[in-house]
């Protein structure tokens, strides 16, 4: 641009700097006698008077090179925040099915607590489809299992040398503080009663003893445990009848639920897995049992 003769700069900082207004800057030149202007075909020129002065006004846009600087870091932005949103989905995606898998339930019998399709779960656990924070928690409530451990592993995975994994080394003092909490608010009368006997009741047997049994037990397949099984339900409806039980004022064992676990494990067995879950045990009616 070629001003007239005898110009001024109106705002040395105005006229070197610009105002951005949407992308376009401002210069302002006041000149004192307006001569015939040259105009360069980037930029738009008008005449106006601004403080009882004629100046010129020029307006004009940034270069296309930087333009197209902007846009790549804009379209950077996108792709890193896309990205993140990517990886957050299948880190929910892989919480969801490793923390399934880890209480023992199907998709099916999980979506039933939840009273949802088996497919919706399905995608959710492959991250194909988004999870709000209630169906999130939700599922964890149904799996009885805290949720805090997998909420900081999707949030901060690297503090998780061996991934999900490490999610089942639990501290010893969480440990401990879930089984008082467990049995303050959540154990029922009778698992309390039961619990007890084990440790204190007179019953003829090393508590200690019998732990490592359980402990043993568990360790074995499934096959094996569900003939252990029906060996003790065997067992004690014959001491039963014959009246040869060793304590029959104290706690028994609730045969529903005890025949539930037979029957689950041998249904698992069919199906070649080596696991087996009751559902939700309210569904066996432990006060009636005691009842009886």
């Amino acid at each position: 641009m070629i001003f007239a003769e005898k110009k001024r700069s109106f705002s040395t900082k105005f006229a070197l700097t610009g105002q951005k207004r949407t992308g376009i800057f401002l210069e302002v030149s006041f000149v004192q006698n307006c001569y015939s202007t040259a105009i360069d075909s980037k930029y738009t020129t008008n005449l106006k008077k601004i403080g009882g002065a004629f100046c010129i006004v020029k307006f004009f846009r940034p270069g296309r090179r930087k333009m197209r600087r902007q846009k790549g870091q804009i379209r950077r932005r996108k792709m890193l925040r896309e990205e993140k949103m990517r990886d957050y989905r299948e880190r929910i995606a892989e919480a969801i099915a490793f923390a399934r898998e880890t209480a023992g339930l199907s998709q099916r019998e999980l979506a039933d607590r939840l009273g949802r399709d088996k497919r919706t779960l399905q995608k959710w656990e492959k991250g194909e489809m988004k999870i709000t924070m209630e169906d999130f928690l939700a599922i964890f409530e149904a799996l009885r299992l805290q949720v805090e451990p997998y909420s900081k592993w999707i949030q901060h995975p690297e503090l998780f040398p061996r991934g999900l994994e490490d999610i089942r080394k639990i501290p010893l003092d969480r440990k401990r503080e879930g089984l008082v909490t467990y049995y303050a608010e959540h154990a029922s009368p009778t698992e309390i009663e039961q619990d007890y006997y084990i440790l204190f009741g007179d019953h003829g047997s090393n508590h200690h003893g019998m732990r490592q049994q359980r402990i043993a037990n568990l360790q074995t397949p499934l096959r094996d445990r569900k003939r252990i099984c029906l060996q003790i339900i065997e067992n004690y409806n014959e001491a039963k009848s014959t009246g040869t039980l060793t304590d029959p004022d104290a706690p028994q064992p609730n045969m529903k639920i005890l025949m539930a676990c037979y029957e689950a494990s041998a249904e698992s067995i069919q199906k070649g897995h080596n696991r087996y879950s009751l559902g939700d045990l309210r569904d066996y009616d432990l006060e009636d049992e005691d009842e009886e």
